[in-house]
């Protein structure tokens, strides 16, 4: 009997150490704000933004490679090629410019000119004309009188249908030298047409620099190449992956916290991290986001009875200038 009540007495002592055990843990992970989460990276999904014949991949999948550098090569014959075409046409409109411009110079200092220069002659010949005029009509009542003779009569007349006819070819070239004056604005209209088209052909010229550029893919930033979907001699379309970039520099572990403590979350506050790979070591990040929408607690981690709590996601920003940390990591939090 007393063996059974000793066993008893000590039953019921273990079960109060373990209770006090267990609460204490509990309320110390309270104190501290416990939580596991997953590891995420940056991640980019790469791409060719034109299609083409794939002539050199210089990297692999577990390189780390530098932002900007090479990743793969297409090739870039026919994209040249445009590329050509298109500064040709730049470099032949703008000779054709220059060439109006010269043109459009030599109308405006010349045409105006030769329209004063016609008028100056016709206005003279028309004064001519005038007195030429005079002379016939005084000559025609003379030489009805017989007072003066046929031969001077048939002068006079001679100067007199002279002047008319350089009157009329005075007012002929004054007609075509103030028609001339179109040129000047027909060049204008040319010049301005030609100006169109270098600026067309210019943005041609940069569109095609643009797609020549676009045959060599480049780091967006520095990373680690987790997957490579190319090889040489492959043609690809625009837009199909071709590489999978991770930013493990830094990492951020994204954890639920429930409604009754997001209170106690604050922008910038300290968090230490473990991971069962490191058990031992500590990683130190703090609070980068807090969400301003609360969700119910993900089914893929909680029971169904945690999961009508409601939660924020909160994300932890984490350095891992060793690359130990990586995407898909589950790990465990204390907010301090």
């Amino acid at each position: 009997m007393k063996n059974k009540i000793a066993v008893f007495l000590f039953l019921v002592l273990l079960f109060g150490v373990s209770l006090l055990v267990y609460m204490g843990h509990k309320q110390v992970k309270q104190e501290e704000m416990y939580y596991s989460g997953t590891i995420e990276a940056t991640t980019s999904a790469l791409a060719f933004q034109v299609g083409g014949k794939v002539i050199e991949v210089p990297v692999d999948e577990g390189y780390e490679v530098k932002n900007g550098e090479v990743l793969a090569v297409l090739d870039g014959s026919e994209y040249q090629s445009r590329y050509d075409e298109a500064g040709a046409i730049v470099e032949r409109s703008g000779e054709n410019l220059k060439q109006l411009e010269v043109l459009l110079g030599i109308y405006r200092d010349t045409l105006p000119a030769e329209v004063e220069r016609a008028r100056s002659s016709l206005i003279s010949s028309q004064d001519v004309v005038e007195e030429a005029g005079r002379d016939k009509a005084r000559y025609d009542a003379l030489v009805k009188d017989n007072l003066v003779s046929e031969q001077e009569w048939d002068r006079v007349n001679l100067v007199y249908d002279t002047a008319r006819a350089k009157l009329v070819q005075d007012g002929a070239i004054l007609r075509q030298a103030q028609g001339n004056l179109r040129k000047i604005e027909a060049t204008e209209k040319e010049i301005a047409a030609t100006k169109a088209q270098i600026k067309a052909a210019q943005a041609s010229l940069q569109l095609a620099a643009i797609h020549l550029g676009y045959t060599t893919l480049r780091a967006p930033f520095k990373g680690i190449i987790t997957s490579r979907s190319i090889e040489p001699g492959e043609v690809v379309s625009p837009g199909s992956e071709a590489f999978t970039l991770s930013d493990l520099s830094t990492v951020d572990l994204k954890i639920f916290v429930d409604e009754t403590e997001i209170g106690k979350v604050k922008p910038g506050q300290d968090v230490d991290v473990r991971i069962d790979t490191f058990p031992d070591k500590v990683y130190h990040g703090m609070v980068a986001f807090i969400s301003p929408e609360g969700e119910f607690t993900p089914k893929i981690i909680q029971t169904h009875k945690e999961r009508v709590k409601l939660v924020y996601l909160v994300k932890i920003s984490l350095p891992n200038p060793s690359l130990e940390l990586k995407s898909g990591m589950p790990a465990d939090a204390w907010l301090r």
